[in-house]
C-alpha cells in the first residue's frame, strides 16, 4: 500500500520517464544478445571468455558491457534520487522556529522597505526561516545530485566510445543487421543517462506553494532576487519572494502571507467585486492562437512552402561547391562553368524564397498584432468602472503595447 500511495504521488513527468527508461533499458539489453546470437548463427553454445580487447569477432563483450551499463546507470538513478532528496523536513524546521518565538511579539518588519504594510509576526519569521533552511537544504542536494549526473555522463561517454571503436573495427557477416544492432548501441549509451538525469530530476523535483487565491501556478520561494516587483501589491521586492516559473509572476513574502489578492491592484474586478480568473491551460492557448492564424492561412501556407524550397536549394550548395572543386582540379572547364551557373542560380533560388518567407511572417505577425490589439481593447472598454479603479493606467498600456508585441515574436 505504502508502494502504491508513492507511486500516484509522482507528477505525470516522473512515470512517463520511468516508463520510458525501463523501455530503454530492455532494447539495451536485447541488442546485444541479439548481435551475439547472430553472429553465433543463431545456435545455443556455450558462453566464450570474453576479451574486452577483441574489436574484431566476438559480440561477447557488447553482451556484458550492456550488463554493466544497465547495472551501473540504475544505481546511479537511484543513488541521484537519494542524495539528490533534502535530508531534513521542514516541518521539523518551522515546528522548532515556532516553539521558540511563541508569545514573542516582534517590532521589527520583515523585510525591508516594508514598513507600511505591516509588522512581522511569529508565524511570519518561522515560516521564512523554514523556507530558506529548506531552501538551502535543496542546494546541497541539488550539487550531489549533479555530482551523480556528473558520474553517470562520463561513464556513458566511456561506453559509447568502446562500442563505436567495437563498430569500426569488427568484421560484419551483415552489415545491415550487425550495425543497426551496434547503432542502437549506441544510441541507447546516450539515451540512458539523459533518462538517468530526467528521471533523477522529475523524482526530487520541488513541490512549491499552490494557492489558488493568489496565482494559478505553483510559487517557489528565493530568498533574494534583484529588480523584481510583486504582482499583487506592485512594490519592489527587497528581501524574500515566491516566483512562478512558468510565467514570470512575483509575489513578495508580505501577499504570500495572506494568502489573498484582495484589495490588491491589476485584478479582475466587477461592480458586485472581485471576479474568479479561469485557468488557461496549455491546449487552450494554442486552440486562441489557430484562431488567430486561420484568417492568413493562406500566408502561412507560402511561408511553409518558401521554407521548404529554401531548406532545399540550400543543400544542395555544397554539391556544387564540391563539384565545382573537382573541376578545378580535374581542369574540366565545361563542366567548370556549368556547375557555377547552377550554384548561383541556386544562390538566388535561395535569397528568393527566404525574402517571401520572411514577408509572410513578417504580414502574419503583424495581422495577428493588429487583430489581438482590436480584441484586447474591446474587452477593456466593457470592463466596469470598478476594474479601472483597481488596475494602473501604465498596466493597460502596456498590455496593449509590449505583450502584444512580444506574444507575435518570434
Amino acid at each position: 500500500m505504502a508502494v502504491l500511495a508513492w507511486l500516484r504521488r509522482l507528477s505525470w513527468w516522473a512515470k512517463f520517464y520511468a516508463c520510458l527508461y525501463l523501455g530503454t533499458i530492455l532494447v539495451d539489453l536485447t541488442v546485444p544478445l541479439v548481435l551475439f546470437a547472430f553472429d553465433q548463427g543463431w545456435q545455443l553454445v556455450p558462453f566464450p571468455g570474453v576479451d574486452l580487447g577483441d574489436f574484431h569477432s566476438s559480440a561477447a563483450d557488447l553482451v556484458v558491457e550492456s550488463w554493466i551499463r544497465v547495472t551501473l546507470n540504475v544505481s546511479l538513478c537511484v543513488l541521484g534520487v537519494w542524495l539528490g532528496t533534502p535530508r531534513e523536513p521542514a516541518d521539523e524546521t518551522s515546528a522548532a522556529v515556532g516553539d521558540s518565538l511563541n508569545g514573542v511579539a516582534l517590532e521589527q518588519p520583515l523585510l525591508a522597505g516594508t514598513e507600511t504594510m505591516g509588522t512581522a509576526t511569529p508565524a511570519a519569521l518561522a515560516r521564512s526561516a523554514t523556507e530558506n533552511a529548506a531552501f538551502e537544504q535543496k542546494k546541497r542536494a541539488d550539487r550531489r545530485k549533479y555530482a551523480v549526473v556528473a558520474v553517470s555522463f562520463v561513464a556513458n561517454t566511456a561506453f559509447a566510445a568502446f562500442t563505436a571503436i567495437k563498430a569500426v573495427s569488427f568484421d560484419f557477416q551483415n552489415e545491415a543487421v550487425e550495425g543497426s544492432c551496434m547503432a542502437t548501441a549506441v544510441i541507447c549509451c546516450n539515451a540512458e543517462f539523459l533518462l538517468t538525469k530526467w528521471l533523477a530530476d522529475a523524482l526530487t523535483e520541488e513541490i512549491g506553494h499552490l494557492i489558488k487565491s493568489i496565482h494559478n501556478h505553483r510559487l517557489f520561494f528565493h530568498p533574494y532576487r534583484p529588480c523584481h516587483w510583486c504582482d499583487v501589491c506592485h512594490t519592489r521586492i527587497k528581501g524574500e519572494l515566491y516566483r512562478c516559473r512558468l510565467c514570470d509572476f512575483d509575489c513578495c513574502s508580505i501577499c504570500f502571507d495572506r494568502k489573498t489578492r484582495k484589495g490588491a491592484e491589476g485584478l479582475l474586478r466587477g461592480d458586485k467585486g472581485v471576479r474568479t480568473e479561469r485557468e488557461m491551460t496549455t491546449r487552450a492557448y494554442f486552440v486562441r492562437a489557430l484562431k488567430f492564424a486561420k484568417p492568413n492561412a493562406h500566408l502561412i501556407l507560402i511561408a511553409v512552402l518558401c521554407l521548404a524550397a529554401n531548406s532545399g536549394a540550400r543543400l544542395a550548395l555544397p554539391n556544387f561547391q564540391g563539384d565545382i572543386l573537382d573541376n578545378v582540379f580535374n581542369a574540366d572547364d565545361d563542366a567548370f562553368w556549368k556547375n557555377v551557373k547552377l550554384l548561383i542560380s541556386f544562390s538566388v533560388v535561395t535569397g528568393f524564397f527566404g525574402a517571401i518567407r520572411s514577408a509572410a511572417i513578417s504580414v502574419v505577425g503583424r495581422r495577428i498584432a493588429f487583430q489581438v490589439r482590436n480584441e484586447l481593447f474591446k474587452a477593456i472598454i466593457v470592463q466596469d468602472i470598478a476594474y479601472f479603479d483597481g488596475t494602473m493606467t501604465g498596466q493597460l498600456t502596456s498590455r496593449l503595447t509590449n505583450d502584444v508585441g512580444g506574444m507575435v515574436a518570434p
